[in-house]
């Protein structure tokens, strides 16, 4: 219930309580709250396979330009969530394309409607969008699309990433992997 409430609309300060929550119930003497989540989530990031170094974490929301995030690093938490135990729980708390959330009035009449489930991020000249589409061609792919420091003359960050994310929903060929 609460990752839905924090996922979908994207609230932040319920991502960096999470975090503390974490932390108070793992915190060890002369270690904050703070401290420990985000050892906990390290610890996380290493089990999914997240390679050191593409996830710099500094608070829980993801706010502070100090958290820097690869795609790669995107895209290897997301395929080790399809075989978390908690799978279908974290996909229902990703927000639909056109449906609800961060993404209720992006992507309709597109491609991209329904077949989008995933977590929008922004900043000034920052955009990203990470999750699942289902293609085209019925086959359901992981992605990262994000754009960093873009200050598009004509259009917009979150215009390209939308782009893209439909050129993905169109996608008729076949993947050549996981």
């Amino acid at each position: 219930e609460l990752v839905e409430k924090l996922m979908k609309p994207s609230q932040n300060l319920y991502a960096q309580l999470l975090l503390l929550q974490v932390g108070a119930r793992t915190h060890k003497p002369g270690q904050t709250t703070e401290e420990a989540g985000l050892a906990e989530l390290q610890k996380f990031l290493a089990e999914a396979g997240v390679k050191r170094g593409t996830a710099l974490l500094e608070e829980g929301s993801g706010l502070s330009r100090g958290c820097l995030l690869t795609p790669d690093a995107s895209v290897q938490l997301l395929r080790h969530m399809e075989q978390h135990p908690a799978a279908a729980t974290f996909r229902a708390s990703l927000p639909i394309a056109g449906v609800d959330g961060t993404l209720k009035s992006r992507f309709t009449g597109t491609a991209a409607a329904r077949t989008v489930l995933a977590k929008t991020g922004s900043l000034r000249y920052v955009n990203s969008l990470s999750g699942h589409v289902t293609t085209a061609a019925k086959e359901r792919l992981v992605f990262s699309l994000m754009l960093n420091a873009y200050t598009g003359t004509t259009v917009s960050g979150r215009e390209v990433i939308d782009e893209l994310a439909v050129l993905l929903a169109n996608f008729s060929g076949k993947s050549d992997g996981p």
